[in-house]
């Protein structure tokens, strides 16, 4: 299948160049969270050749030969189907060659069926990790059709696709001939209610995002070239268009959504190169600052948004995702990429703009410390997460043997980017001239590392236990969880050597990079998505803690991992891929669902950049 997108539009298409969703059920023609289009066929009857497929990110063509009549010798007729994404439709042309001395009498399929599906309806189907809602209910009835324009209105979503060009069901071409013909798709849509969907949707301005230049690369640097500039193809294929500018999907065909954990640790990954975009991403963030409690989406007053939907079954309120705030990290990680937006751009004006999101933010993290002085989590919602971390499937949070923690959870990472966020948060006070505040976050940063270090760490592991739960015990798992607390400086000059080797040993890194699970842990599987894969992200933030502390041989062992693998999945990372252990000549294994490309995963190759710019690849 291939993956076409830009702005707000994505086509996922077959590589027989059909859109046909009763063979591949994920296909179609997509607008923000809803399949416009389901089923599309223009091709020939019967059984021509593809003899080749062009592919770029915005663009596909798909070439075809076959033959005018039975008694032709050679194939004679050629024909080319092309889709061509706009950032608010798709244009679809087909162009036929006539290259015989008779006349070519021409049926065309011609098979559009309009659907207006919800995202989420699909990807219940293809058996992909979703919220389920239990109401059936639907607005198919609601679709209405007139000349060149089909309407989907329901009480909440007003979608129309106005159409230009036709394509002929029957038609002839005289012989040494072309034709050409085409039909575009304007797509709409015009949010019925007030809300974060139409303050953010409702008036996008439509532009490709202009790709940054390819950063310099000393040295032999041809491999790291081909995967940054893959990167920076994804990132910009990824962009949606907002009434703030482009923001950053998390990752098509799935997660093509605004979310707030995501683009903020690819703006901490990648700050430097995109700029611009990390502004728009704390701009929409701050929008989006809860203001409210809701129970049903995991609301609480200054907490930073974990997903934003904008489909019919989120806006109508039967899943919580219209505005979902169930993540416990985001809101310690936004505070965070201000500090770094600051430091990098020494942009005044927009902190300032922003102190009260800032404390907001600072005053939700204080009021949600329990479990002996902890940032932990518990989902209020009958349709929430039940785990709010990165690793946000049902089973990635256990103990060593397999058994579930009780809730509230703190995750040992989210106490590192809760110490980062303390330090920014003085940083920020500081800045303007409020010498109390920034006394009380350098206190609170210090007190938080001491008792950190003196309760997570595992004396017997040498290593910081993944957790501690709501009973106060130690979830004695080792996991990937704790590399990330070095990027935060959280972790003990002492200590440091020891998580980096238990990081590098055998049962954590296969070769290609650090598993999410040690293979010595009861729950441990290459195959799963959180209990012994190889997440990108999670490896850069490693590597990034890695280089914070000095150990840049180890940094560049696990970027030349990381490399490795970039090289055995053309140059494009994605969200995950088996943690398997490498041996010679073993190849990568993709995890089946793996969005591709993905958000972070784009900007754990400026991590690479960064570890091995210096000397080289």
């Amino acid at each position: 299948m291939y993956t076409l997108k830009l702005g707000n539009t994505m086509l996922l298409i077959g590589e027989d160049g059909k859109i046909d969703p009763h063979r591949r059920v994920r296909e179609g023609i997509y607008y923000l969270d809803t399949r416009v289009i389901g089923r599309l066929d223009v091709n020939i009857p019967g059984e021509p050749k593809l003899f080749y497929t062009d592919a770029e990110n915005d663009t596909i063509v798909f070439h075809y030969l076959t033959r005018i009549s039975e008694t032709s010798e050679d194939t004679d007729l050629v024909y080319h189907v092309k889709y061509k994404m706009f950032s608010d439709g798709v244009e679809v042309s087909v162009k036929f060659e006539n290259f015989s001395n008779a006349e070519a009498k021409i049926t065309l399929n011609n098979v559009i069926d309009y659907d207006f599906s919800d995202i989420f309806k699909i990807r219940w189907k293809v058996g992909h990790y979703a919220v389920r809602s239990s109401d059936a209910r639907d607005y198919e009835h609601l679709t209405r059709k007139e000349k060149n324009c089909i309407t989907y209105d329901t009480p909440h979503i007003r979608i129309s696709i106005k159409t230009s060009g036709e394509f002929p069901k029957r038609f002839v071409i005289p012989p040494r001939e072309t034709r050409r013909f085409s039909k575009k798709f304007s797509i709409k849509s015009d949010f019925k209610t007030d809300g974060f969907a139409r303050k953010v949707f409702g008036d996008v301005k439509h532009a490709k995002y202009s790709l940054p230049t390819l950063p310099t690369i000393k040295s032999s640097g041809e491999k790291l070239s081909k995967l940054l500039m893959r990167s920076i193809e994804d990132i910009s294929m990824l962009c949606m268009d907002t009434a703030y500018g482009p923001f950053p999907a998390a990752g098509v065909p799935w997660f093509s959504a605004i979310f707030g954990r995501d683009s903020l640790i690819f703006a901490i990954e990648a700050m430097e190169y995109f700029p611009d975009i990390s502004r728009t991403i704390l701009e929409i963030l701050s929008i989006t600052q809860s203001t409210i409690s809701d129970d049903f989406r995991d609301a609480e007053v200054g907490k930073i948004i974990h997903e934003m939907r904008v489909g019919e079954l989120a806006l109508s309120k039967r899943i919580p995702f219209d505005a979902y705030y169930g993540s416990i990290d985001s809101t310690p990680l936004y505070l965070i990429t201000l500090g770094q937006y600051w430091k990098y751009s020494k942009d005044d004006e927009f902190i300032n703009q922003h102190l009260k999101n800032i404390e907001a933010a600072a005053n939700w993290i204080d009021s949600r410390i329990y479990v002996r002085g902890y940032l932990a989590y518990k989902t209020r919602s009958k349709m929430g997460l039940k785990n709010q971390g990165w690793k946000d499937s049902p089973n990635s949070v256990l103990f060593a043997n397999g058994d579930k923690p009780s809730p509230p959870i703190a995750l040992s990472e989210v106490q590192g980017y809760v110490y980062a966020a303390y330090l920014a948060l003085a940083d920020l006070y500081k800045l303007i001239g409020d010498k109390q505040k920034n006394a009380l976050y350098t206190n609170k940063a210090k007190s938080l590392k001491i008792a950190f270090n003196r309760e997570f760490w595992m004396e017997d592991e040498q290593f910081y236990a993944m957790a501690m739960d709501g009973n106060g015990r130690q979830v004695d798992a080792i996991s990937s969880n704790p590399g990330q607390c070095l990027f935060t400086g959280i972790v003990d000059d002492d200590k440091v050597r020891f998580v980096i080797q238990r990081l590098l040993s055998r049962d954590m890194f296969s070769g290609w990079g650090i598993r999410t699970l040690s293979a010595k842990m009861s729950a441990y599987n290459p195959y799963s998505y959180h209990n012994g894969s190889i997440w990108p992200h999670d490896n850069a933030l490693i590597m990034l803690g890695m280089l914070k502390y000095g150990f840049h041989t180890e940094a560049k062992r696990l970027a030349n991992a990381l490399l490795g693998a970039a090289a055995q999945l053309n140059w494009r990372l994605p969200e995950l891929f088996s943690g398997i252990e490498r041996r010679r000549d073993d190849k990568v294994i993709p995890y089946p669902t793996s969005c591709s490309p993905q958000l972070w995963s784009a900007g754990s190759a400026f991590v690479i950049f960064k570890t091995l710019k210096e000397g080289g690849v």
